[in-house]
């Protein structure tokens, strides 16, 4: 056997070695429960949200935004995403988040057919919730009851509603 088939040979069977110890790592996982959800994590500030998955359609660097006249201050305006015109809200208005940055990315949501973006600074990642884990949203509160949210984690994650954010009486979908 030459040099270069032995290092190839060598080379195969550390590669297969690898891929054994990741198989084994995965079938050690603990199954995923039932009521576990994956959401798409990002921050706003200082505030951390999540974003149940399946309302997500993409995730891109901020295009312009065309501001609305007489709109609520907290509907950055319009952006086009793939030819379509799209509304999209500043959490760090709408929750009035200190310390706010400027947003860099949109968070592209789609339920039946509509289309909404939000705005936010930092994209953080996806990560998996257990309902064990979830408390009450912050009840109670004027302003708590308009926002779309449907959980707060022990860790202090907002995760979002996303059937209450599509049906708030100031967003048009037309």
């Amino acid at each position: 056997m030459s040099q270069s088939q032995a290092q190839k040979s060598k080379r195969q069977q550390l590669l297969e070695a690898r891929a054994r110890s990741l198989a084994q790592r995965v079938a050690r996982r603990e199954p995923r429960r039932k009521e576990d959800f994956e959401v798409a994590l990002f921050a706003v500030g200082a505030e951390r949200f999540g974003l149940p998955v399946a309302a997500l359609r993409e995730v891109l660097a901020l295009p312009p935004i065309t501001a609305l006249p007489l709109g609520c201050p907290w509907i950055a305006g319009v952006a086009q995403l793939r030819g379509v015109l799209v509304t999209v809200v500043d959490l760090g208005v709408w929750f009035d988040v200190p310390g706010r940055g400027r947003p860099t990315y949109l968070v592209s949501l789609e339920m039946a057919g509509r289309v909404l973006a939000l705005s936010v600074d930092e994209v953080l990642g996806f990560r998996s919730v257990s309902n064990d884990e979830l408390t009450a949203a912050e009840a109670g509160t004027a302003a708590a009851s308009a926002r779309p949210i449907r959980a707060l984690t022990s860790d202090l994650l907002t995760i979002l509603d996303p059937e209450a954010l599509f049906e708030h009486p100031e967003l048009r979908f037309e």
